[in-house]
Order: C-alpha cells, then structure tokens, then sequence
C-alpha cells in the first residue's frame, strides 16, 4: 500500500476529489468524486466525499476556484524577495475597500528587470478559508497545499515549452482565464458565474464578452506574435471573431499512464478531472503557483509528518551505524586476533626461559617475581643485606667494560665487603683499562689488580681484581 494523497477541488456551486495512491513503480487513481455544493453544505459535501471515495484520514491538497479571489497585478520599482513582502501588503491595502488584515495574500513573480520587479498577487478572506479548513481538519484531512484551481495547468504547457498562450479552465458554471506571458502565469481571471433568471444572455455570449473584455485591459496585443492560440478545459468555448483567437482543446492526459481502480474508471471524466490531477501529479512546491498555505493556516506538524521525516532520516542513519558497528567488530576481530598472537609469543619467551614453570597465568608478573627472587638470592651478605645484589654488580661490570677490549670472565666472588673478578684478556694493557674504567663506577669505591700473569705460551693474561664495594 503506497501513500494515498486526496486532492480536492473547492467551487462555490461543486466540489471535485480524486484520491491517488502513490508507490515507488505507479500512481494508481483509487477513486473519484464529484458533489454537487447547491444542494449540500460544504461539510455534508466533504462527509459525502469520504463515504463514497471510502479512503482513511490524511495528506489532502486543496485548490479553490478563482471566484473566490481577487486578484491583482502590481508593479514595484525594485527587486528582492525581502523588500517585496515589506510593501506589498501596504501596496495590496491601497487598492482594496476591506482591511488588508482580514485577508490572506500570497504572490508570484511575473516578471524581473533592473527597473523593478511586476508581480501578480490573489488575496482571499481568512475567515472564509478558516472555515474550509475547520471542516476538513474535522474530517482528519492535513492541507499541505492550498492553491487557485487550474494554476497548475498553465505550468504543464509551460514545461513543454509554450511560453505565450493563453488558456481557458472552462466549466458549465464558470471560467478562469490565465494569460500566459514568457513562461510566466501574468493574469487570471474569474469570467463567468451561474445567472438564474438572465434569459436574454447565454452563458457563451457571457463567456465571450468576458474574454475580450479581459484581454483588451491586460494589454493583450502584447500575444499577437504567438499567433493568439487560447487552450481551453472543458466544453469548447463559442467565442466571436472580434475577439481573434485560434481555439484549441487542451491536449494533456493526466490519466495517460496511470492505473485506475476499475470501480472509478466511469466516473473519470476529464473535463472534471483535468484541474484536480494536474494538482495530484505535480511538485510539492512551484516557484510559479500561488500557495496559501502559510501564516495561521501553515499546515501543522502531525505525528504523521514526523514518522515520514523519521523515515527518511533513519534509513541513512540506521545505514550508517550498521556500517561503523561492521567496521568496529572487524576491527576488534583484527586487535583480538594479534592480542592472541602475542599471547602465544610470550608464553614461547616464557617457556624457553623459564622452562620449569608449567602454567603460565600472568608471565610478566610471575617473571616480575622470579626476577625479584634471584635478586634477593644473589645478594652479597644474605637477603637482609642492604648493598647490591650480584645481578646489579654483573650488568654494571658488563656496562663499564667496553666491548672493543676482549675480556672472559673466569671466576667471580662476592661477599658483603668485596668483589673478586678473575679473567683473562690478551694483554697488560687492557687489565689496566679495565680497572680504569671500573674506578669510575659509583658502585665501587676502590679496584685494586691482585695479580696479573702471562700465560704460558705468552698469547694470553689471566688477572684478578678486587673491587672494594661503595655504600648504596
């Protein structure tokens, strides 16, 4: 089930709905419906409007006929969307017999240039459209769109690249005129209203006076050089020679690749429907469409318009932490599997180390004690003793001794007082360096040689040496 989107078409004498179910692969015409207002109020129109269509509460855009604006076109000496909404309603105040705040105005652009900026603005009575809508929010219907009816049909031709025309949205009641100028909707005209009792003037010869009445004050010559084509919705219009124009039937099909449910396919006449779907199938927003949803009657912010925005913000969020939560686990399965490699080294340093220890739980702390307990073992004068211990004297003998001179340690005892080191080396005078250099260690405070010999063969000297330890 896709979205379901009721698009509503509000005259003062009818009211035209079509509900559209939008998917991903198709747009599918679910129902359609026409009541007549004249013989029902506008909300038992709107109940009857749910019975027969039978969709559930939600999205609806609305367009009202132009009968029921007033339109006007105002030309302002500069440019800018900010200086334009600073004085239009001052400009919109001076033309107009009501107060400018019990009206609700929007505006289009028709036309920029460096002398200034021609604007067509529509104003329609707040209470009136308050009262539209507290019926259709009674209905559980969300206005998100509030617009004229059949500005959008201007908008297809234009896309397709007419850029002057003219177009009549012709119905056996009324008519809107739009005059169509380098691509821009300029004018639009409400021509033609039921007249009960008129007998000597027919709705056509109306309809005709009406256009040419319309085109004559908007300047209409300025459209000869588009061989004055006048496009028209609904009944063709019988339009006198006076008036100049060459006359052709709309040509967009809005059912034209849709779906239509079966039960509403005879129903779906479109001289009805022409208006109402141009308004379904198009954008949420059109820099040339008049829109009044705004101000008090800004459509509001439902549990419904939420979950939709949750949705659409969730799904690269959610993406995303499943990506990052792949990428930390490859990363920990990676840290986890070169922690087991390493575990697996020190246990092969420990063992060939240490290869009387059979369980290895902590081999850097038990190697810490091991190491702890050869230190207080081999400690000159007991465990008790305070001085350094044989590991401490070996690694700073070792330390002192440079490794150019070659020098085999034979022997070495230790008490608590002293240190005696027999070695061999290959001459006197590196027994002399030796010592030397043990002098200059702080852990002994005298190093004396006690015999130094020449070796049988004279290719050697054996040597001893007693080192007098330094208090630590």
């Amino acid at each position: 089930m896709g979205n379901v989107l009721l698009c509503l078409d509000i005259h003062e004498e009818m009211v035209v709905a079509v509900a559209l179910e939008r998917s991903a692969k198709i747009t599918r015409i679910i129902g359609c419906v026409q009541v007549d207002t004249l013989q029902y109020s506008f909300a038992e129109a709107i109940d009857q409007v749910r019975q027969e269509l039978g969709v559930r509460p939600g999205r609806c855009r609305i367009t009202l006929g132009a009968e029921l604006f007033s339109f006007r076109n105002i030309d302002l000496p500069f440019t800018g969307k900010k200086k334009i909404e600073q004085v239009l309603s001052m400009e919109l105040a001076e033309q107009i017999p009501v107060e400018i705040d019990t009206l609700l105005f929007d505006y289009v652009v028709t036309k920029n240039g460096l002398q200034g900026t021609e604007i067509l603005a529509a104003m329609i009575e707040r209470t009136f459209l308050a009262e539209r809508l507290a019926v259709l929010q009674a209905a559980g219907m969300e206005s998100e769109f509030i617009g004229v009816s059949g500005m959008y049909l201007p908008q297809i031709l234009i896309d397709k690249g007419q850029r002057n025309f003219i177009l009549l949205d012709n119905d056996r009641c009324w008519a809107t005129l739009f005059i169509v100028r380098e691509g821009r909707v300029v004018t639009i005209r409400s021509l033609a209203g039921r007249v009960e009792n008129d007998v000597q003037c027919t709705i056509d010869e109306r309809l005709d006076l009406f256009v040419r009445q319309t085109l004559l004050g908007c300047h209409f010559p300025q459209l000869q050089d588009t061989g004055n084509i006048l496009y028209h919705t609904g009944p063709t219009p019988r339009l006198s020679a006076m008036s100049g124009l060459v006359v052709k039937k709309y040509g967009a099909n809005f059912t034209l690749g849709l779906s239509i449910d079966p039960h509403s396919e005879s129903k779906c006449r479109s001289e009805c429907l022409d208006r109402v779907m141009a308004c379904g199938l198009g954008p949420d927003k059109h820099p040339g469409v008049l829109n009044f949803c705004k101000e008090e009657f800004r459509r509001k912010k439902t549990f419904h318009y939420y979950r939709r925005r949750f949705v659409l913000l969730g799904a690269p969020i959610l993406l995303s932490c499943v990506l990052i939560g792949l990428y930390f686990n490859q990363e920990y399965r990676m840290m986890k599997a070169q922690q087991e490699s390493l575990r697996l080294q020190i246990a092969e340093v420990f063992t060939a180390t240490i290869p009387t220890t059979s369980r290895i739980v902590h081999p850097v702390q038990q190697l810490q004690v091991l190491v702890n307990e050869v230190k207080s073992t081999y400690r000159p004068g007991g465990i008790s003793s305070l001085r350094y211990s044989v590991i401490d004297l070996l690694t700073e003998i070792s330390a002192r001794i440079p490794v150019v001179y070659s020098v085999k340690v034979v022997r070495l005892v230790a008490d608590a007082e002293t240190l005696l080191l027999k070695a061999v080396t290959g001459d006197f005078n590196t027994v002399d360096n030796v010592q030397k250099e043990l002098k200059k260690s702080p852990y002994f405070k005298e190093v004396v040689i006690s015999s130094a010999n020449q070796g049988p063969h004279g290719d050697a000297v054996s040597f001893e040496l007693k080192l007098v330890l330094a208090g630590k």
